[in-house]
């Protein structure tokens, strides 16, 4: 009723279906790739973003089959997402719930972020720290995405990411007391 008052039009076909709100959004992100219509870029990555949102339990693979897109694809938004969006098991397309794989090398420990204190001062502290982890994310995201879409530059790429390690050493070195 209301996309045909938008249209403007008198009349138009429309197939209804009778379900819950996820039962429609899941109807909606399975067809919505199999139309023949060529989606653009930004179509798939909010497709994923809604389905992460709803079912972020789910597996990549889950999510992919579902929006119609490479797991690898759901994955990278996943880790642009993560501190919304993780859980720590996942629901596979078999149904299954296994734990989410880990990420980390068996000889790295995980940098915890300090906890939010109960002062002002404290509290935009922590707003910077989060503010620094995320764009340190989104770097690696980035970079990452360059590589997969211009992977004869890999060498450029390997230049920007050493002169990052660079500027950060430095800025290290700054922030570290002398001596230490």
């Amino acid at each position: 009723m209301r996309a045909r008052k938008l249209s403007k039009f008198e009349t138009i076909d429309a197939e209804v279906r009778r379900g819950a709100r996820l039962d429609t959004l899941r109807y909606s992100l399975s067809a919505n790739h199999q139309h023949g219509l060529k989606r653009t870029n930004e179509d798939k990555r909010h497709a994923i973003h809604i389905a992460l949102r709803e079912w972020s339990e789910w597996s990549d693979r889950a999510i992919a089959d579902l929006v119609g897109v490479s797991h690898p694809s759901v994955a990278a938004i996943r880790r642009q997402l993560e501190n919304f969006t993780s859980c720590e098991h996942r629901v596979g397309m078999d149904g299954k719930r296994r734990r989410k794989p880990v990420g980390l090398s068996v000889e790295e420990e995980p940098y915890q972020l300090p906890v939010a204190g109960v002062d002002d001062q404290e509290r935009s502290a922590h707003a910077i720290t989060m503010e620094v982890a995320q764009k340190l994310g989104d770097l690696e995201s980035t970079i990452r995405s360059g590589l997969r879409r211009f992977p004869r530059e890999r060498l450029a790429i390997l230049g920007l990411i050493r002169k990052v390690r660079s500027d950060l050493a430095q800025l290290e070195r700054d922030i570290l007391p002398a001596g230490r």
